[in-house]
């Protein structure tokens, strides 16, 4: 069964910010969750299920957060690792999921 990928306003501005080999390489792994999104870490935060793909642009880590709902996933933000998650409540707050 296929997923269907849908992105939030914020999301699509970061991957554009993105190197051309990570927009890439994020690339195969989106297709790659169309098909399984179960497939990548789990981040659990208060009652809310994320998902999360790790990868590095320009030597930085960051993730990939996305949130799982029926046949959808919502790819809703990318984090800078470097914050230790700081980021994230602030985050859900512009992608409105609480």
């Amino acid at each position: 069964m296929k997923f269907t990928i849908v992105g939030t306003l914020l999301v699509e501005k970061q991957l554009d910010e993105l190197s051309e080999k990570t927009q890439h390489i994020l690339d195969e792994k989106i297709e790659f969750v169309e098909n399984n999104p179960f497939h990548f870490d789990t981040l659990v935060h208060d009652t809310l299920r994320l998902h999360k793909i790790r990868f590095s642009d320009r030597r930085k880590e960051k993730r990939l957060v996305y949130q799982i709902k029926g046949n959808t996933v919502r790819l809703l933000f990318i984090l800078d690792r470097k914050n230790d998650y700081k980021d994230l409540n602030h985050y859900l707050k512009i992608v409105g999921v609480q």
